[in-house]
């Protein structure tokens, strides 16, 4: 038989329709999820390809979607042909800043290439790092070091001199409130003087000036606080102390209604007038430069108090002291003191001034408590020539 013939009796003997056997429905889903699973691999890969190549396109388009609508054609007003005339730019292609500039390292259409998803990819103009001045970072001021300033001395006074001690450099300065305070210097200023300066305490409950003094101008009037530690009613006349300082106050130009009863010990607080002391014609008195303008008595009267003056005597034995009684030396007359058993006069400097702190007994009999010497800041800065409550 030949082959033809054997190829068509096989032929014949096959059934219509071929069936194609399928797999069951568990082999296709598996085979279904398989094939998705490979698009989503290939979708990972090419995304950002293609998310570059949208954003140029959305880009471009969004431009043209805000440039504001056409105006309507016209016909032109000349006789040259519409291909002759020069087109302007189309809305949004111009630059809005010189500062502004898109990148056009990529093509020449001005997309750049999709691969690369750089700025000048997505159409939007960014500042370019060409051309900018890098600014240089503010200077911060350093505070200066407290260490490297020069430390001034002392602590500042401003007040009026309402005194000037007879023996020696210092002099009496009356502070803002009338307080006074008792200096050493070099050279007193004149009564009446404002002064500003520079002050340190001594041993003694006084101070030294320290620096250069300054004058502020002159003064006719200032406030005065202090004890009475002397009085003489008839005479019109009182010193009033501190510390250091015992000034003569004239009193006559308080009338009786003004004038209050005071005994040594009053708390007195005074707005004198600052003048010349004016010597009698006969040249036995001296009334005092300070002359009240008013007084009043600011409580009941001390059991002690302080007072300053040139020391003239001590008593047989040491028992007992004449001071001066007032600082300045104007008034003349004197203060006697008892001294206390086991007192050494050999602290005394007859002569030369000296700070007191006395106690006033009920039959107003003043007794020594406390003692320093005053005539000069070197013994006005020494504790172990103190005596009492001074040392």
């Amino acid at each position: 038989m030949s082959f033809l013939s054997r190829i068509r009796d096989r032929a014949s003997s096959w059934r219509l329709p071929v069936r194609i056997p399928v797999p069951n429905r568990d082999n296709l889903i598996a085979m279904g999820l398989m094939a998705l699973s490979l698009g989503l691999m290939v979708g990972v890969a090419i995304g950002p390809a293609l998310g570059a190549a949208s954003n140029a396109v959305a880009g471009i388009a969004a431009p043209v979607a805000a440039a504001p609508p056409a105006e309507p054609e016209t016909e032109p007003a000349t006789d040259q042909p519409v291909s002759d005339v020069e087109l302007g730019s189309p809305a949004g292609s111009e630059s809005s800043d010189s500062s502004m500039v898109s990148d056009d390292s990529g093509s020449s259409t001005g997309l750049g290439d999709s691969s690369d998803p750089g700025p000048s990819d997505t159409g939007v103009e960014y500042p370019s790092d060409d051309g900018v001045v890098e600014e240089s970072p503010a200077k911060v001021e350093t505070p200066e070091d407290p260490g490297d300033e020069k430390e001034v001395p002392g602590t500042e006074l401003k007040g009026v001199t309402v005194g000037v001690d007879s023996d020696g450099g210092g002099y009496d300065i009356a502070d803002g409130s009338g307080n006074v305070l008792a200096l050493h210097g070099v050279e007193p200023p004149g009564v009446g003087e404002k002064v500003v300066t520079r002050i340190d305490p001594l041993a003694n409950g006084t101070f030294a000036e320290v620096g250069d003094r300054k004058a502020a101008g002159l003064r006719t009037r200032s406030k005065l606080r202090g004890t009475v530690s002397w009085v003489d009613p008839v005479g019109k006349l009182a010193v009033i102390s501190s510390r250091g300082s015992s000034l003569a106050v004239d009193l006559d130009a308080l009338d009786e209604e003004r004038r209050p009863a005071i005994e040594a010990g009053s708390p007195v607080e005074s707005v004198v007038l600052i003048g010349d002391p004016v010597v009698s014609d006969d040249g036995l008195e001296t009334r005092p430069g300070l002359v009240a303008e008013s007084l009043k008595v600011t409580g009941e009267p001390l059991q002690s108090f302080d007072l300053n003056g040139v020391v003239s005597g001590i008593g047989a034995n040491g028992r007992g002291l004449t001071v001066a009684a007032d600082g300045d030396g104007l008034i003349s007359a004197e203060i006697a003191i008892e001294t206390p058993k086991g007192f050494d006069p050999a602290l005394v400097t007859p002569g030369r001034t000296h700070n007191l702190t006395v106690e006033r007994g009920a039959s107003g009999r003043l007794t020594l408590i406390g003692l320093s010497p005053d005539y000069s800041k070197k013994v006005a800065a020494d504790s172990a020539a103190a005596f009492g409550t001074h040392g």
